[in-house]
């Protein structure tokens, strides 16, 4: 592996997303620039970079950020020209700095990178059915409060305090995922502590979806927690569809009227089969329409029993209001919907234990930490596309190797590449 080459790849690939200086530049600045040494992209760069490379930590990165050429290729990744031997800030100003500038307007700039990828077209072969977003939910911990800093956080076990957060996140028909945007589960009311909830967020985070895309169609993917009435009900109000994971526990009396229906009409049933040939998978899938639902909703309820070559049965279910009236339509839900929530837990996954750090405190006050969060979604944004647009794609050594792996030799090659000639641009952007 070629640590300089995935430098350099990395260059040409930054300047398929030269806006985000822009978008970086146009953050709110309290600064007096006639005292700044570092321009604004300069120090979001430097968190980026932290998260790109995955160090782990703000210790970790402040080792390296102005070591051999880091400095420079940093600086010119931020399109900026700083001089003297310190031209990448340290970890203490660029928290500093994030904490001084309101969080709503930091996850602008991942708002910015959708958009951008969404009037490049980047979207239209993963849509569903070729014309819904897939827009997986879910929440998840951010991290623990430190002690005395605890605005934003919520009880936990003991005495802890911690700060959560709901992800929504761009499905992609490769199995992969893109963080699209996200809202804090903060205390609403510190004096009686009602502490905020995944629903009520859920509610908060739809109308930014709305906000985003008013007048795209949406199918919103989630867990049996959003196999709810009230969540259904903002889904239909927002002409959307959506697809939830179906329990006997969540709706009881849907359940058992599902089941019921399941039994009694056989042509609304199939099998398949997956897997390889030495060992088959068995499907088999009973689907119900017009199920009573919640305050005069109805949805249909699809149940999948998969059969592997060693006899393990596991079931699956699903809530959805997509159009289901025959086979092939049932079963595009369960392939390419039901069973694709997963890629939201791998985004989580990759950030939580392979280097970006989620869970890790970067910084203890609120505003620092919640952008911090929003820069990590940037990063996990590019790294994708990255590595599925360009290093799997055209080096058969990158698929081979662990994403860790190549993330740190990206730090390395930019603290040792000499960039000699300029570097072009990528075309357009394909994934593997």
């Amino acid at each position: 592996m070629n640590a300089e080459l995935v430098a350099k790849e990395f260059l040409a690939f930054a300047q398929s997303f030269s806006p985000l200086n822009d978008w970086f530049a146009e953050l709110p600045d309290s600064r007096n620039h006639l005292f700044c040494r570092y321009t604004a992209p300069n120090i979001w760069w430097s968190v980026l970079l932290m998260f790109l490379t995955r160090a782990g930590s703000r210790n970790q990165f402040d080792v390296v950020r102005n070591s051999k050429m880091a400095g420079v290729n940093f600086a010119e990744l931020a399109g900026a020209t700083v001089t003297g031997e310190r031209k990448v800030t340290c970890s203490d100003n660029a928290e500093h700095h994030a904490n001084g500038v309101e969080p709503a307007a930091v996850t602008s700039v991942l708002h910015q990178a959708f958009h951008l990828l969404r009037e490049r077209r980047f979207f239209d072969r993963h849509r569903f059915r070729g014309y819904y977003y897939g827009v997986i939910v879910d929440g998840t911990l951010q991290e623990k409060c430190r002690n005395g800093f605890d605005e934003g956080g919520k009880s936990g076990s003991g005495e802890g305090r911690y700060r959560y957060v709901l992800q929504a996140s761009v499905l992609l028909s490769n199995g992969l995922c893109l963080p699209l945007t996200h809202v804090f589960e903060d205390v609403n009311d510190p004096v009686s502590e009602k502490e905020d909830c995944e629903l009520n967020a859920f509610r908060r985070l739809a109308q930014v979806i709305k906000a985003m895309m008013p007048n795209t169609p949406i199918l919103i993917m989630g867990d049996s927690l959003y196999g709810c009435g009230p969540v259904a009900e903002v889904c239909v109000q927002l002409e959307w569809k959506y697809c939830f994971t179906f329990k006997e526990g969540r709706q009881p009396t849907m359940w058992d009227e599902s089941l019921r229906l399941f039994g009694e009409d056989v042509s609304r049933s199939f099998q398949y089969t997956s897997g390889a040939v030495e060992k088959p998978v068995t499907h088999d899938v009973r689907w119900a329409e017009e199920i009573p639902f919640a305050n005069g909703l109805v949805a249909t309820a699809i149940n999948e029993v998969e059969t592997a070559s060693d006899g393990t049965v596991t079931q699956y279910a699903w809530l959805t209001n997509l159009l289901c009236h025959g086979i092939e339509s049932v079963q595009s839900v369960v392939t390419q919907v039901g069973r694709e929530r997963h890629p939201i837990e791998d985004q989580f996954n990759v950030q939580k234990n392979n280097g970006a750090g989620l869970g890790h405190v970067f910084c203890a006050k609120k505003n620092a930490s919640q952008n911090y969060y929003t820069i990590m979604q940037v990063a996990h944004l590019l790294w994708t596309l990255f590595y599925a647009g360009v290093l799997a794609r055209l080096y058969g050594w990158a698929k081979e190797t662990p994403q860790v792996a190549l993330a740190r030799a990206l730090l390395e090659g930019l603290r040792h590449l000499v960039v000699t000639e300029p570097i072009r641009p990528i075309g357009q952007l394909r994934l593997l």
